[in-house]
């Protein structure tokens, strides 16, 4: 096997002209005089060392324009130009290959190939904060042309959807249009390049297939719709598990069947005096030793018959109880309320206002039962990633399961956090209910024991505004986790941030026992 065009020493550096057709075999070699078992190892010993030499460089032009958007440390647009793969131009400058823009109205796709195997490839590396400030309609092209929707695995935007680096964005490009070694070639510089192709590779063999750009929206329309049903099905089955867990009576009404199971996270009762006070709008009244029988029971709202449940309240003088038809006063007498729950009748039910005020308090502690077994495993997965990431930092190439790993529990934490966002309308909505019934409710007696009916809008209010700030916390926890790499005291935290509720203090602990007190949920 000789050259058609021989040439003496090495070929030059970042030179991949040459290729398989520069070799053929002469006549005479393949003559059976020739074809000796030496002669022929040596010849295919020859053709592998060609064959297995690496792509130096692209065999069609790629450019960038930069905006100087980004961090030069971590630019991957800037590691290429350094490594002479790629070309930058400035603004006003045409380029007639394919240009990958936000600003484009086609999606990429094999049809393109020609065109970039011609003409070549551009890219804007620009901040994806700053889209509103990048000059697009400066980088003047005929063929702007829009990636389908694929992961980022850059330690930036790990793990978030169609926020590609400048690398990712030409490989994705490669690999859709049949240039896949070239593709592999500028991933090879960064150790995380790998980590790319198989986050999304499925979806690139998918794309690669299609022949059309209508082929690849189709492509991307049923998997993003495939996976989520399969989201949506795992949320309600998790719904479905929770709902399990929540307060129900026979009857249909919301009843707490034994709060102090499920509170271990609130704060306990027993160093609280919950005896009416001056605080809570409850107005002490003296009356003298002869109007306790007379006044045994005192009903409000003028129905002397019974209690009026539009305003149940029926105060109570404190007494001992000696016989069932002889009472004696002990010390000052003191205004006490009777809950409506405690004196309702076997089979009973609570209507009007207090209804509503008792089955919100219900749903109130049922959401907050479910931030926290939402917290808890969120602790755990925080745990996880940890681990992982201090693993994988240590590794010189990071393995495929970690990647995976990685994907699958950054994914699973922002499932947690749509939960508390859900968590959050739902309390949201319950405190405008609550706000509603205040503002219609005339009567400003205590529905229950001693709240009156303004304050249970008020309780409502501060506990909602307490866990809309612990949100914040755990959404910012969520968006900078993933760039702490070997940074352990940045991991350790933020997982703290996470665990320690900081907004969800012991007043907020407190006010959502005292709730559940009031409206007789809870025994006293």
């Amino acid at each position: 096997m000789t050259k058609n065009k021989a040439k003496k020493g090495k070929p030059k550096r970042g030179s991949n002209k040459r290729n398989r057709e520069e070799f053929v075999f002469e006549e005479d070699e393949l003559s059976p005089e020739s074809n000796s078992d030496d002669s022929i190892k040596d010849k295919l010993n020859q053709l592998g060392r060609i064959l297995s030499e690496e792509i130096t460089n692209a065999p069609f032009p790629v450019a960038m324009w930069n905006m100087n958007h980004c961090d030069p440390k971590r630019c991957s647009g800037r590691k290429l130009a350094r490594h002479n793969l790629i070309k930058t131009i400035p603004l006003g400058q045409r380029f007639n290959g394919v240009a990958l823009s936000p600003m484009g109205q086609k999606c990429l796709s094999r049809e393109d190939r020609e065109l970039i195997r011609r003409s070549g490839i551009a890219v804007v590396d620009c901040s994806w904060a700053r889209l509103s400030e990048t000059p697009f309609h400066k980088m003047k092209t005929p063929n702007a042309r829009l990636l389908p929707w694929l992961v980022a695995a850059n330690p930036v935007n790990y793990g978030k959807p169609c926020e590609l680096s400048c690398v990712e964005a030409i490989a994705a490009a490669l690999i859709l249009t049949g240039f896949e070694h070239e593709a592999n070639l500028y991933l090879s510089k960064f150790k995380w390049g790998s980590s790319f192709k198989q986050l999304n590779n499925e979806l690139l063999i998918k794309y690669a297939n299609c022949c059309t750009s209508t082929d690849v929206v189709k492509v991307q329309n049923d998997y993003l719709e495939i996976h989520t049903n399969e989201r949506k099905k795992r949320r309600e089955h998790e719904v479905d598990e929770i709902n399990n867990d929540n307060i129900e009576s026979d009857s249909g009404e919301s009843v707490v069947e034994d709060v102090s199971l499920d509170l271990k996270n609130h704060l306990k009762f027993s160093n609280f005096n919950l005896e009416p006070t001056q605080k809570d709008n409850v107005s002490f009244v003296t009356k003298s030793q002869d109007l306790v029988e007379d006044f045994q029971t005192l009903t409000i709202g003028g129905n002397k018959g019974g209690n009026n449940l539009d305003s149940p309240v029926s105060y109570y003088y404190r007494k001992n109880k000696t016989d069932e038809n002889e009472h004696k006063t002990v010390g000052t007498p003191v205004k006490l309320a009777t809950s409506p729950v405690a004196t309702m009748k076997t089979g009973g039910s609570l209507l009007g206002v207090v209804r509503r005020v008792r089955d919100a308090s219900a749903e109130l502690h049922n959401y907050i039962q479910s931030w926290n077994k939402s917290h808890i495993c969120g602790i755990s997965i925080l745990q996880k990633i940890r681990g992982t990431m201090l693993k994988s930092v240590s590794l010189v190439v990071q393995s495929e399961e970690e990647n995976a790993l990685l994907v699958e529990l950054f994914s699973s934490l922002e499932e947690i956090l749509g939960n508390f966002s859900v968590i959050i309308e739902s309390i949201a909505t319950l405190t405008k209910q609550m706000r509603s019934i205040v503002l219609l409710q005339k009567c400003k007696s205590p529905p229950f024991l001693t709240w009156p009916i303004d304050k249970y809008g008020h309780v409502f209010q501060e506990i909602l505004g307490a866990y809309v700030k612990e949100y914040e916390v755990k959404r910012i926890t969520f968006e900078n986790i993933g760039l702490c790499g070997e940074n352990e005291n940045k991991l350790l935290l933020y997982i703290a941030a996470w665990m320690y509720q900081v907004y969800v203090d012991e007043r907020t602990n407190v006010l959502v026992e005292k709730l559940l007190m009031e409206t007789g949920h809870k025994p006293e």
